[in-house]
């Protein structure tokens, strides 16, 4: 007589199937079999230590750094661009006058200016270092705006946040669960955080599944 209790046979069958077909299988025995017990302590902590993770990377993004963000960019935004009041004729032509609005006409009068132009007449030289002083009292009004606003320690805080974040539910899926109550709830956490590709999560989950299987 099969003596194996339904939760452990249920582990069993997924070893079975092999990686591949882990994940469904997974599907199946969460929603089919009953949860032998409550969250287990150690998992419950780790769980905790990343939803708390979760809501403080929320806050600094909601409270802190968007609102920061927001002010930069409307400044940003309010420095006005730039024409040049000198200009040069182009091959049919008419007289030409530059932009800071334009990139792309920043980055070719900063290679010109670098040695990497052409030979040009005067009135392209003198546009051009009217452009290039332009962009340049713009940029310099922008890094100024940027630390009044404190943007790049923020961004570094960023960073740290986000690291904390993936550092936290790292953990919580390298769990060593031992319960079928357990292993349930890191699907569900794995399902809400859209992470399947996790890196070598197979791996992770069939230990958890052969762990249950041999009820250490």
């Amino acid at each position: 007589m099969d003596t194996i209790n339904p939760t452990r046979r249920s582990a069993l069958g997924i070893l079975a199937t092999g990686p591949i077909a882990l994940l469904p299988a997974l599907a199946v025995m969460q929603c089919s079999a009953p949860a032998d017990a409550a969250t287990s302590t150690g998992f419950a902590q780790v769980i905790e230590r990343y939803r708390s993770t979760s809501r403080d990377v929320v806050r600094f993004d909601s409270d802190i750094l968007g609102p920061a963000l927001k002010a930069f960019r409307d400044e940003c935004d309010s420095i006005p661009h730039v024409e040049t009041v000198n200009g040069y004729a182009n091959v049919l032509g008419d007289k030409i006058h530059l932009s800071t609005v334009d990139k792309s006409s920043v980055a070719v009068a900063r290679r010109a200016i670098s040695g990497k132009g052409h030979e040009r007449d005067a009135d392209y030289w003198a546009t051009v270092r009217e452009l290039i002083e332009a962009a340049d009292g713009r940029e310099a009004l922008i890094a100024e705006a940027s630390k009044r606003h404190n943007i790049e320690e923020l961004r570094k805080l960023e960073e740290d946040y986000s690291e904390a974040d993936i550092f936290a539910f790292d953990a919580l899926v390298e769990y060593p669960v031992a319960s079928l109550a357990d292993l349930r709830v890191k699907i569900e956490l794995i399902e809400e955080g859209d992470a399947w590709t996790f890196p070598a999560i197979g791996k992770v989950l069939i230990a958890d599944v052969r762990r249950i299987v041999e009820g250490r």
